[in-house]
C-alpha cells in the first residue's frame, strides 16, 4: 500500500528543514548536502504551491456543496409541492416523490420534466402560476449544483497535480535522502525523518513501520 500524503508531506518538510540547518552551519561534512539544496528545495517549494491549491480548493468545495445542499433542500420542498398539482390538474401525469430521488441529478432531472409539462400548458392560469413560481427554484438550484459539481472536479484536477509533483520529485528525494544517511547515519532522526512508511503514520511510528527503499 502506497504512504499517505501525511507522510510525503512531512517527508519534504523535513527535507527543507534538514537543508535549512545545513546552511546556516560550516561543517565540510554537510558540503554534500548543501550540494542537493537548490534541487530538492525547488521541487519543496513546488510541492508546498500544489498542496497549497489543493487546500484552497478544498475550502472552496466546502462553500460550495454547502450551498448546493441548501438549494436543493428548497427545491425538494417546492417539487413535491408542485408534483401534487400536476398530477391532480393533469391526468396521467405521474412524478416520484422527492424522497425517492437519491442523487441532485436525479432530483433536477424529476423537475425538468415537471417544467417541461408546466410549459407545454402555460396557456392554462394554473400551470402558468405553478411555472412562474417553480422555475426561479430549479434555476437557483441548477446554478448550485453545478457549480459544486464544478468544484468537486477541479478538486481532483489539483489533487492529481500534487501527486504528480510529488512524484516527479521522486528521483531527486531519493538521493537526497541517501546524502543524508551518509552524511548524519542510518539511525540519525534526519535520516529516519525522511523515510518511508505504508499508509498513515504519527509521530510515533515505530521500526515495523519502515519501509527501506
Amino acid at each position: 500500500m502506497a504512504q499517505s500524503f501525511e507522510i510525503t508531506s512531512r517527508q519534504f518538510k523535513r527535507a527543507e528543514e534538514i537543508l535549512t540547518a545545513a546552511a546556516a552551519t560550516e561543517p565540510r561534512e554537510l558540503l554534500a548536502v548543501k550540494a542537493m539544496g537548490p534541487e530538492t528545495l525547488g521541487h519543496c517549494q513546488a510541492f508546498k504551491v500544489a498542496d497549497a491549491a489543493v487546500q484552497a480548493q478544498e475550502r472552496a468545495v466546502t462553500k460550495e456543496v454547502t450551498e448546493a445542499e441548501a438549494a436543493s433542500k428548497s427545491l425538494r420542498k417546492k417539487y413535491d409541492e408542485t408534483r401534487e398539482v400536476v398530477m391532480s390538474k393533469a391526468p396521467g401525469q405521474k412524478f416520484p416523490a422527492a424522497v425517492t430521488l437519491k442523487t441532485p441529478d436525479d432530483l433536477l432531472l424529476e423537475c425538468e420534466d415537471v417544467e417541461q409539462v408546466l410549459d407545454e400548458r402555460k396557456t392554462e392560469g394554473w400551470a402558468s402560476a405553478l411555472l412562474e413560481d417553480f422555475g426561479p427554484t430549479l434555476d437557483a438550484a441548477t446554478k448550485e449544483v453545478t457549480e459544486a459539481t464544478g468544484a468537486l472536479a477541479q478538486l481532483q484536477k489539483l489533487k492529481a497535480a500534487r501527486q504528480s509533483v510529488g512524484l516527479g520529485a521522486r528521483p531527486t528525494f531519493v538521493s537526497f535522502r541517501r546524502v543524508v544517511r551518509a552524511t548524519f547515519g542510518r539511525s540519525s532522526k534526519e535520516y529516519r525523518g525522511l523515510l518511508d512508511r505504508r499508509g498513515a503514520a504519527t509521530e510515533d511510528d515505530t521500526d515495523e513501520d519502515v519501509v527501506t527503499t
